[in-house]
């Protein structure tokens, strides 16, 4: 198995298996938890943000990093802060990289992205901020993917992967840990999830002979 196919069965999120349907038991600590995940109170509670994901792929005598990082506030709705930066670097030496972040003059929205200026609109820059939370919405609207809000993923597939989940009261988390051999690859996942069902940690890798591919992301709310 090539490196590519190792970094491709490192996904963030957790295979979803939607048997909520069935008559299942959720453990009670789990189940209270879950009851206050919100998608509006996580966008309220996320207002200022600072993001980092790092991915360390190792191939070998190769090794290549990609580093992302997002800064954003809305806390002024009429006045939206967002900074995105991308960086690849294979054995040091830079092989991609690209900034983005927003500017507003005289009342005129624009997504700038390295050199390059966009016309928007002040909906246009809400609607960048919204697909940090989410990008995908099914089930009638009932389940939000493809971005960092987990409560929905979580809540879904809570029953078929609790034996893999621990509940910290003090701290108010829910830990997701989990290592499993597939196809010789060694998989683990790791990740925290608030009480909001917002997404704050989360740590994937996989390995297999002297191949390597490790996810590490963080998210902190000011």
């Amino acid at each position: 198995m090539n490196i590519r196919r190792i970094a491709t069965y490192l996904t963030i999120l957790l295979p979803l298996v939607l048997t909520s349907c069935q008559k299942k038991i959720l453990r009670e600590d789990i189940a209270e938890f879950i009851a206050n995940f919100s998608l509006e109170n996580a966008i309220n509670e996320y207002k200022r943000v600072n993001f980092s994901k790092i991915q360390t792929i190792k191939n070998g005598e190769e090794i290549t990093l990609k580093k992302e990082i997002i800064n954003f506030d809305v806390s002024d709705v009429s006045y939206p802060v967002y900074q995105r930066s991308y960086q690849e670097v294979k054995n040091e030496v830079e092989i991609d990289s690209l900034e983005e972040h927003f500017e507003i003059t005289d009342n005129q929205y624009y997504l700038v992205i390295n050199d390059k200026k966009e016309e928007s609109t002040l909906e246009g820059l809400h609607n960048i901020i919204q697909q940090f939370f989410y990008k995908e919405v099914s089930l009638n609207g009932q389940y939000h993917s493809e971005g960092y809000y987990y409560g929905d993923i979580v809540s879904y597939s809570a029953y078929d992967y609790q034996n893999n989940i621990t509940i910290d009261n003090e701290s108010e988390l829910l830990i997701f840990s989990e290592c499993q051999n597939y196809q010789g690859t060694m998989r683990c996942s790791y990740f925290q999830v608030d009480k909001t069902g917002m997404m704050i940690k989360n740590i994937a890798s996989g390995l297999q002979d002297d191949k390597e591919a490790k996810t590490e992301i963080e998210i902190l709310k000011n």
